[in-house]
Parts: structure tokens; sequence; C-alpha cells
């Protein structure tokens, strides 16, 4: 339920047309972006109803319900940092509309790492890993911090190979339409290149990215093609 209500959301965020092979929940027919969002909340709320429904009696029911809340404020920080990412932090005004970074001095390995945490690990991995240790009862047998170390690396992981099939893998097969290129993301591949790449290719980069233009996106492609990223 919890992943659920992320993926409608994020959805919505970003402007998403297909998720997993089929239509976004908010351009269904009848759904309504309103509605869609209000379903989101819908499922977010399901975690804690069931966790009384199936655990009212066992001792770990409260660790599990802070482990929802850290989890929920940690994803919410991630998608606010995901949603930010391509305007410069120190120019955000909320009185102010944002427009993109022109220098893209952020788009640094640090920062995207910052986001895949927040945004990706804690929901994906560090959930289910940690959940599973509450529920069989073995949380007192595991270094707990060696357990979030390993989420976020495998996360990160999860993350990379993400970002490029967005790029490179067809609607098809991807099953959603990759948007990274068009909503400016501080993604893997964007990162990567702007730390490999000359003055004139960075110069071509910035001209293009963050474009809707299907030719300023075949662009970035091809950029990121001549770099060999796929490679990396």
């Amino acid at each position: 339920f919890l992943q659920a209500h992320y993926l409608v959301e994020d959805d919505i965020m970003d402007g998403s047309v297909m998720r997993r092979g089929k239509p976004c929940w908010y351009r269904f027919p009848g759904v309504t972006t309103q509605c869609a969002i209000n379903d989101g909340i819908i499922l977010k709320s399901w975690t804690q109803i069931m966790a009384w429904h199936y655990f009212a009696d066992r001792p770990f029911l409260k660790d599990l319900l802070c482990l929802f809340q850290k989890v929920d404020y940690a994803t919410a920080i991630g998608q606010m940092y995901d949603v930010t990412s391509m305007c410069d932090s120190n120019k955000l005004d909320p009185e102010v509309a944002q427009p993109m970074t022109t220098d893209f001095a952020e788009f640094t390995p640090a920062i995207y790492k910052r986001i895949v945490k927040y945004k990706t690990t804690f929901y994906t991995y560090l959930l289910p890993l940690v959940m599973g240790l509450l529920v069989s009862e073995s949380a007192a047998s595991v270094e707990m911090n060696l357990v979030e170390r390993v989420a976020h690396l495998i996360g990160e992981y999860f993350q990379v190979q993400d970002d490029v099939m967005d790029c490179f893998t067809p609607p098809e097969q991807l099953g959603k339409v990759g948007t990274d290129i068009e909503d400016a993301k501080c993604s893997w591949l964007a990162v990567t290149f702007l730390g490999k790449a000359n003055a004139a290719q960075v110069a071509e980069f910035k001209a293009n990215y963050g474009e809707k233009d299907p030719a300023k996106v075949a662009v970035v492609k091809r950029l990121y093609s001549e770099a060999n990223l796929q490679a990396d």
C-alpha cells in the first residue's frame, strides 16, 4: 500500500503518462487528478490500518508503526529533493516561480546520492528488510546500521539502472515513457556526463537539457551515447 501511494503521487508530480504498461492512475478515464491524489492518501492510510488489524497484540507494533512514519517522512523529503533538483537551491522562494538551473552546479554525485537515498532506498529496500526483521522478531539479532547501509547501496544500484532504462529502454519494454531528460532530472546519466564531458559537450548539453522538443531530447541522448555512459 505504501509503495502504491508513492507511485500514484509520483506520477502526478512528474506528469507521467504510463506506469507498468498501463496509463498512470490519474490518467484513467473517470479518475481525475483530484481523485487520484486522494486515492494515494487512502493507500497510505491503509498501511497503519493493516498493521493494527494483523499485529494489534504483537510486541513489535510500535516499532513497525514508527518504521512506517520514518520511511514516509524520508520519502517525502526525497520527493522534494527530486522535484527541486533542476533548480538552484539558493534561489528557492515560495513566492517566485523557479527557473531551471543554468549552470547545473548542483548536478553532483553527492547530491544525486542524497536524492536517491531519500526518494528511493527507504521505501523500496529499507522498509521491506526492516519490516521482515520486526515481524519475524529477529531485529535484535542483527546490526541495524549494517542493514540500512546495505539497503541504501542496493537502492542506489537500482536507481542507476532505472535512470539508464528511463533514457534508453523503449516504452513498450519499460512499461512507461521515460521523461528524465524533458523534466531536467538530476539523474545518474546527467551527473556522470557532466563529470566527464568537455566544455563543448557541456555547452551542447545545457542548450538542450530540460526541453520537451523531441529533437533536443535526441541531442541529449546522442551526447550520452557518445560518452559511452551505458558502459560505465
